[in-house]
């Protein structure tokens, strides 16, 4: 096959991959400018009768629709083209470069809790598209899901319906059958293998791949007890009760036993991640200073916490690699039924204010004082120990730390419950204009006016590592839910995405004009909103980075951005005195908000979509109805502008930073 071309348009230049369903090749699309990588998929029925060929073609176009619908989702290769030739069937689909799972997971490596939780998750995510498709996957296993080099995200592959073609066959009768169970042994359910395949068959799949990254044993080599056919594992780690529940229910050798829904999943998985996310920052013990010499990562002052020196984790090794083809699963039994789907609601992270962008859990709209609902919120902690003005505060994902960065060059992480100081981080050379913290509450990202963007361990207090690309100081950070992604705006009017696992540059955004003072990430819609010192705002695509649409409407800076959690709106607040909100999709301004007397500093979205909230140099903060426009609170008690404005993730607390040097905790009782 090397060098033939197929459809006088896909040069195949190597194989990939072979099966028992099929050849996987690395080609060019001869047609496209440079001539671009694609993956061709041949196959072909075992069964050579025209009667099995015929009912291969209609399977083989059924799949490629839904293959093609699938596409859609940015985590699932697209469907570029399909076509049969010379009795072969042919699927061309989006080349993805980086590894699969099998080079995170591996015999004798075991995963932490966390990191298992994570790993679920992310996998969880993609595949619940999936599912709502009215798609089972059927083929998951390690080799089939990638890590994504250029974002590090999780990519589903080689779907299993497709692998029918190959197993399709006539009976006795003169009718087509399949011949083979689509599915891998280890990972596949006895439900599946018996050819009545579930959605929960994916989740038992999924639940398979956890457990052997806990142990570190492959799926197919975990020992089943012989008189209820369960997975025997729990002897080989030391995880909480709660995880080894979950998992178990997941890998139930009887379906029903199952959960019936991803949503289930997720839900039981993050209440564990918020309870661990709960203890992680309290590991800071009593009251400390780091100073760092801005030089010299391994400066240790007396009496000071050591930072350690040298920068994180490097570049991972990665290779091209094809991407499983295959596609979705489309001869779909109408009786199947997604029962007991979860009631509880999952909302997404806050969104980033102007500098700073909180990651959120779940969040129950019973709550009875979340501040949408509120009508008394007042004042009930100040904290107080900067020295200069702060401009920027970040809430970690439990809630209960802030994060403070002040032109005293300092970052200070508190326990706002009982009021404490926990540890004072000092390293940039200049003044702080961003604090973020990643939505596993380990790190924190600043930014400062000598354009540096600095790494710390939330935990230890310690640098680690500094990233310079910016020639100018550096006002806003945002990070993407996933934690992968850092987005950094500047005075000198430029955006840079940075991948946060290598601590590498990606690719840098020009469009403004004049500084760049607020940038926003919505990782449900892939994009990235700016507001800028020419007072326009800029919608981009975060994977391309290509300007999708300015919006332009406000007279004077655009100093901060929100993005709903939805993805639906944008919300601008700018040194006209004006809030806008925005539709995100149409580009167009559903409202103007006009209740501030002075410039607009800040503005955030609660975890719900009900309520904004904004800090202005008029000393007050705002509460609105982001459905109406209409004010329903004003919160008074800073003595000088309200600089930056953060919501916690459960929607019931909001944090406020000052140029009167003082953060103050705000929330109804």
């Amino acid at each position: 096959m090397t060098s033939k071309i197929l459809r006088h348009r896909y040069k195949i230049i190597s194989e990939l991959g072979k099966g028992g369903f099929g050849t996987t090749y690395l080609a060019l699309d001869l047609d496209l400018p440079n001539h671009p990588q694609c993956v061709v998929k041949q196959l072909a029925p075992s069964d050579p009768r025209p009667q099995v060929f015929q009912v291969a073609k209609t399977l083989f176009e059924k799949e490629a629709i839904t293959l093609q619908r699938l596409g859609e989702h940015n985590q699932i290769p697209r469907l570029f083209a399909y076509f049969e030739e010379g009795g072969q069937f042919y699927l061309v689909q989006e080349f993805i470069e980086g590894n699969d799972l099998t080079k995170e997971i591996y015999p004798g490596k075991s995963f932490s809790e966390n990191q298992t939780i994570q790993l679920l998750t992310e996998i969880l995510e993609v595949l619940k598209y999936v599912h709502q498709q009215n798609v089972i996957h059927r083929d998951l296993k390690l080799q089939n899901i990638m890590r994504r080099k250029s974002d590090e995200k999780i990519v589903l592959i080689d779907f299993g319906a497709v692998k029918e073609i190959k197993g399709l066959a006539i009976t006795t009768g003169g009718h087509t059958t399949m011949t083979i169970a689509v599915g891998t042994p280890g990972y596949m359910p006895s439900e599946q293998a018996a050819g009545q395949p579930r959605f929960c068959s994916d989740i038992y799949a999924v639940g398979m791949m956890g457990i052997e990254a806990l142990t570190g044993i492959q799926a197919n080599r975990l020992v089943k007890d012989q008189s209820t056919g369960e997975i025997v594992w729990k002897h080989h780690v030391n995880v909480s009760d709660k995880l080894v529940l979950i998992l178990d229910k997941m890998v139930s050798d009887y379906w029903k036993n199952r959960y019936q829904s991803i949503d289930e999943v997720i839900v039981e998985l993050s209440d564990i991640n918020n309870n661990l996310n709960y203890q992680s920052p309290q590991e800071i013990s009593q009251q400390h200073t780091v100073v760092i010499n801005s030089n010299q990562h391994n400066t240790q002052p007396k009496n000071t916490v050591s930072p350690t020196s040298s920068s994180s984790t490097s570049a991972k090794n990665l290779v091209k690699i094809g991407v499983g083809i295959g596609i979705a699963f489309s001869i779909i039994i109408a009786s199947i039924i997604i029962n007991n789907i979860h009631s509880e609601q999952e909302t997404s992270s806050s969104s980033p204010t102007r500098n700073s962008q909180n990651q959120g859990a779940s969040v129950k709209t019973s709550t009875p004082n979340l501040i949408s609902d509120a009508t008394n919120i007042s004042e009930v902690r100040t904290l107080s120990g900067h020295n200069n003005w702060i401009r920027t505060v970040a809430i970690s994902p439990d809630g209960r730390t802030v994060v403070s960065g002040s032109w005293d060059k300092t970052i200070k992480i508190w326990d706002w419950v009982n009021g404490s100081l926990q540890a004072t981080l000092a390293a940039q050379s200049d003044k702080i204009f961003a604090v973020a913290i990643t939505p596993d509450g380990q790190t924190v990202i600043s930014g400062g006016a000598d354009g540096t963007i600095n790494i710390w361990d939330l935990v230890n207090g310690s640098l680690k590592n500094t990233l310079t690309a910016h020639s100018k100081a550096v006002y806003s950070i945002a990070i993407s839910r996933d934690g992968q992604t850092v987005i950094s705006g500047s005075a000198d009017g430029t955006i840079k995405i940075w991948d946060l696992a290598t601590e590498s540059r990606k690719t840098t955004l020009t469009g403004h004009s004049k500084a760049v003072y607020s940038v926003a990430i919505s990782s449900e819609k892939q994009i990235i909103v700016s507001g800028g010192g020419d007072g326009s705002i800029k919608i981009w695509d975060l994977v391309t980075g290509s300007l999708i649409s300015t919006l332009d409407g406000h007279s004077d800076r655009v100093f901060s951005i929100a993005i709903s959690p939805d993805g639906q709106t944008v919300v601008s607040g700018s040194a006209d005195g004006t809030i806008k909100i925005w539709d995100l999709a149409m580009g167009s301004l559903k409202n103007t908000l006009t209740a501030h007397s002075n410039e607009v500093w800040s503005v955030a979205i609660s975890p719900d979509d009900q309520t904004i909230v904004s800090g202005s140099e008029d000393t007050t903060i705002k509460i609105w109805d982001l459905a109406t426009g209409s004010l329903k609170n004003t919160l008074t008690g800073h003595t000088w502008v309200v600089t930056s404005i953060a919501i916690s993730s459960d929607g019931q607390t909001i944090v406020s930073g000052s140029d009167d040097k003082t953060i103050k905790v705000w929330s109804a009782p």
